[in-house]
């Protein structure tokens, strides 16, 4: 089914690692720190895990397994673990272009964790409140530049 569907199976030993090496030589367009923010997000949360996995062996279900653990285990909110998605997705769609894999393990990956995610309820600030605080900022050395 590969050599029908043009899969390049001489590039099937590739890591996740390798692929995202190549996404750091190809990713242009962004803020740096942006772009700084992925590159932490993949150091810290996917290289030394799903980064060493071989391309060809990633399913989906490693990936939801990987954001589920990151979410249960090591108490990363849901919005952080997106943030590791965006970028694993965007290293995993190198590879589907490239065509090393067939499909991207990454998508729909966050799906049942969204769902999981309470929002957070937010409690605006009355007038009151809000004039005090901008008076406290400009009286305060510390925090008048804000």
């Amino acid at each position: 089914r590969d050599v029908a569907d043009g899969v390049n199976l001489r590039s099937k030993g590739q890591t996740v690692n390798a692929m995202y090496q190549k996404w750091l030589r190809l990713k242009r367009g962004l803020k740096d720190t942006t772009f700084s923010n992925y590159q932490f997000m993949y150091t810290h949360y996917v290289q030394d895990t799903l980064g060493k996995k071989y391309l060809k062996d990633l399913k989906r279900s490693d990936v939801k397994a990987h954001y589920l653990m990151l979410h249960e285990e090591q108490g990363l909110t849901v919005d952080t673990v997106d943030a590791v998605h965006t970028v694993s997705h965007q290293v995993l769609d190198i590879a589907v272009e490239d065509d090393i894999i067939r499909y991207n393990p990454a998508d729909k990956a966050m799906q049942e964790l969204r769902k999981i995610a309470k929002p957070k309820k937010r409690k605006a600030l009355t007038v009151e409140q809000q004039k005090r605080l901008l008076d406290f900022l400009r009286s305060t050395e510390q925090f008048k530049h804000w």
